[in-house]
């Protein structure tokens, strides 16, 4: 039951017999036996870390001896929240500030482990993995207003199955996003990032630096599980690969056959080729179409998790579960924040942000994004970042990234060498030009500097990317993404009018 999650409570809960627990002021910390905690302090500061962290520069360190480290150095909590930046990993931070009897939690830099809460009263809260191990402790109740029921009730809502913002469905539970810390005695949110212009460097000194802590950040894994590296025909696993050279015999390469690819699909041919070429062996996966979870697997998804996306189980019930036994799955998602998803497209208003993502027929989900919008969006813009960029990096990441992972600890163990926010912002700080979505020469760059040979296979084939290719050398690619985005807004207003 509640497999690698946690419970943060005033109040006891005994259906939690057998899990770790520790005392946080007058909170008692839950955490599942199989879920990683370590605690430190100093004179100023306890610190209580769920999960696991990494560090890129020394690569043996625990998760209990980077946290001593943190605590020797750092003893407030602006350079506490400054610290924890530089490293990587799905972690959760609580921090009782002794010199000023304030509590309070931030998470990874996408806060990929995800922490939902619930305020009790004026001075407490009730804090948890889910919704779900909430209600062990609190009864909770969901919206009842037309609005709200109306997104939740929708299409978009029921294929997703993603929140929006940090709402959910339940009355009074929120959940804790990017670059924010949770005041515990409170409930507020605060934002402690960005808090500084956006450095502007050079790209090849850029280069060489994220693909340093990208190398480092697997090494570090390493010595901890063996890694599982999927490999496809994209640039974010051909980054990963090339970063993994000097871990190569140790690592577990894989690709999925997804249902429905046959031989000659790119995902499968090209690594292939490519690994055929590095000498290294490629696990090629393969499950079933028509495979199911049981019911007592559906049972105990619903019983654990909050509108659990069951092909997503499935997939990792069937697909990986039985390959990847204590070994450590990593992706490269998070990455998308700096290889810019929305690469020419920067948003000018709320309603740019709601049609987006797909949202801006939902008078609910159109106000949440409003609110993210005013509240945020002036700081990005005064520090230099793109809205777009940390759209995608405080929303996308924070809901679908942190989601997934959740769903995946199911069964496995997913990890993120892009998760770290030093990481992300040397990314960012170069020209945009250099990475775009498509073509993206920051990668490329990387890639050679790590291991050249394996850009000998292409990267992402196909004739629009060549076409993309030649639109971005005549400096009309933008123009062409903006009008699809205008007339993607135009429409979205039609069928707003329409509705009414």
């Amino acid at each position: 039951m509640f497999n690698k999650q946690f419970l943060f409570s005033k109040r006891e809960c005994p259906c939690l017999e057998g899990w770790n627990r520790n005392d946080f002021k007058d909170y008692f910390l839950y955490t599942h036996p199989e879920l990683n905690f370590s605690r430190e302090e100093n004179e100023s500061l306890e610190v209580f870390l769920v999960g696991d962290i990494l560090d890129a520069e020394n690569t043996s360190l625990t998760n209990q001896e980077i946290l001593g480290d943190v605590l020797a150095k750092n003893d407030s909590p602006s350079a506490l929240l400054e610290a924890f930046g530089h490293y990587c990993g799905g972690f959760l931070v609580f921090v009782d500030d002794r010199s000023s009897d304030e509590q309070f939690v931030f998470g990874d830099t996408a806060v990929t482990r995800e922490l939902f809460y619930y305020q009790v009263g004026p001075t407490e809260i009730i804090a948890g993995s889910q919704p779900n191990i909430i209600e062990k402790v609190q009864s909770l109740e969901k919206y009842s207003s037309q609005e709200a029921r109306s997104f939740y009730e929708s299409p978009i809502f029921s294929s997703k199955q993603v929140y929006v913002g940090d709402q959910t469905e339940y009355m009074g539970v929120r959940r804790l996003k990017p670059n924010k810390v949770l005041n515990i005695k409170t409930g507020n949110f605060d934002r402690f990032f960005p808090r500084k212009p956006l450095e502007s460097l050079a790209l090849d000194e850029t280069v060489e630096k994220a693909a340093k802590s990208i190398q480092g950040f697997l090494e570090a894994a390493s010595k901890r599980q063996q890694l599982a590296i999927p490999v496809t025909a994209g640039w974010e696993s051909r980054v990963l690969l090339a970063a993994s050279k000097r871990i190569k015999e140790q690592v577990y390469y894989f690709v999925v056959k997804h249902p429905g690819y046959t031989d000659d699909h790119p995902d499968i041919k090209i690594p292939q080729k490519l690994l055929q070429r590095l000498g290294l062996k490629l696990n090629v996966l393969e499950y079933p179409q028509d495979v199911q979870l049981t019911n007592n697997e559906r049972e105990e998804i619903l019983q654990d998790f909050s509108n659990p996306r069951f092909r997503i189980f499935n997939y990792v019930r069937h697909a990986l579960a039985n390959n990847f036994t204590g070994k450590l799955v990593v992706n490269g998602n998070v990455s998308e924040v700096a290889r810019m998803q929305w690469d020419e497209i920067d948003f000018p208003s709320a309603w740019s942000v709601a049609v987006a993502q797909e949202c801006s027929n939902s008078e609910y989900a159109s106000k949440i994004y409003k609110d993210w919008f005013e509240e945020a969006s002036p700081t990005f813009v005064e520090n230099g970042y793109r809205v777009s960029d940390m759209l995608y990096w405080e929303e996308n990441c924070a809901n679908v990234v942190a989601k997934t992972n959740t769903e995946f600890g199911w069964k496995t163990e997913v990890f993120q060498p892009f998760n770290s926010r030093h990481l992300l912002t040397t990314m960012m700080s170069v020209d945009k030009k250099y990475r775009q979505k498509q073509n993206p020469e920051f990668y490329a760059k990387m890639v050679r500097l790590l291991w050249e040979d394996c850009l000998t296979e292409p990267v992402n084939p196909g004739f629009k990317k060549q076409v993309i290719r030649w639109m971005q050398k005549l400096g009309v690619y933008g123009v062409y993404r903006n009008g699809l985005f205008k007339l993607q807004m135009l429409l979205s207003s039609q069928k707003g009018k329409i509705k009414q």
